[in-house]
């Protein structure tokens, strides 16, 4: 039997994003990624924001009212997302926010749990830090709602009510990135920084 559209998907994903390797260290990750963006991107680079010290990161856990994960105090303690001055994509059509984006975004959407949508849309352990735009984020889910493991990665979407879980960890989805972005994989392009792949998967060849 042939393999379905999405088997094929998958399987080009797993190819080339390393999907069976375990992840190294987080800090090892981030020290990767700053030397490829540096490198291979300077101008997003320089746009970076400089990251957060011990204190900010304790003021940025409380205004949070949930514990930061460890993979997140090692991002933000490297970079505090993206300058505002300029829009531009981290991964995908994404943008990293900023700790003071997170917050103030956690914040909103935390204050309509019970009066705007009904449960399960969206779930106070969930700490955004990816946005397109458009209101839908990227999440690490840090207690594991509503049944699976803390530190899981959750797609939340502005206009759809499926709320995938994408990747096990913070860890398992940069581990992914930075493997693939090594590879030589991803370009910008006029919708973003993306895996080129993908249009060599969409060709048929």
């Amino acid at each position: 039997m042939n393999p379905s559209p999405a088997e094929r998907l998958r399987a080009l994903f797993e190819q080339i994003l390393g999907e069976s390797e375990p992840s190294p260290p987080m800090s090892e990750l981030v020290a990767r990624l700053d030397a490829w963006l540096s490198r291979h991107r300077p101008t997003y680079y320089a746009e970076l924001r400089p990251g957060l010290t011990a204190e900010e990161l304790a003021a940025f856990e409380a205004q949070l009212g949930v514990p930061l994960t460890d993979s997140l105090r090692v991002l933000y303690s490297w970079r505090d997302g993206h300058s505002s001055e300029r829009i531009a994509s981290f991964h995908g059509n994404r943008t990293w926010m900023t700790s003071a984006e997170v917050t103030s975004t956690k914040q909103l959407i935390d204050s309509m749990i019970d009066f705007d949508f009904e449960p399960g849309w969206w779930e106070r352990s969930w700490i955004p830090f990816l946005h397109n735009g458009a209101g839908s984020y990227l999440c690490v889910d840090t207690a594991g709602t509503p049944a699976g493991s803390p530190g899981q990665l959750v797609e939340f979407w502005n206009r759809d009510p499926d709320r995938p879980v994408v990747r096990p960890s913070l860890e398992h989805w940069l581990h992914q990135f930075v493997a693939s972005l090594e590879r030589d994989t991803w370009a910008e392009t006029k919708h973003g920084f993306e895996c080129v792949a993908r249009a060599e998967f969409g060709s048929g060849t």
